[in-house]
């Protein structure tokens, strides 16, 4: 069945497909409690394009990340990157002349 050019099985195929997304980041990853000793934030980095598959993408992410304080905690898939850094953590980036790079 179409509605306005876009057929019904590939929408809820897609919602689907992003409540798995979301279950994974939220319930899958376990952590050692002393792995979260203090206090830390979390974050994903998101690549539409599956750029983290791709080892030059992946370290100049991380290298920009890490001027922020940010550390891996794991590499979910080609898109998704999970972050932490203690709550508090200074700013590194405006001293160091950080740019963000766009997705590759």
């Amino acid at each position: 069945m179409s509605i306005g050019g876009i057929t019904v099985a590939t929408t809820v195929s897609a919602a689907a497909a992003e409540t798995q997304r979301q279950h994974e980041e939220e319930e899958l990853t376990e952590y050692r409690q002393d792995a979260l000793d203090g206090e830390w934030e979390f974050k994903m980095l998101r690549s539409m394009t599956g750029a983290f598959g791709k080892r030059e993408h992946l370290c100049r992410a991380l290298e920009g990340e890490t001027l922020c304080g940010w550390v891996l905690v794991e590499k979910v898939d080609n898109n998704r990157l999970r972050l932490k850094r203690r709550v508090g953590s200074p700013l590194r980036r405006f001293q160091s002349g950080y740019r963000p790079v766009p997705d590759a």
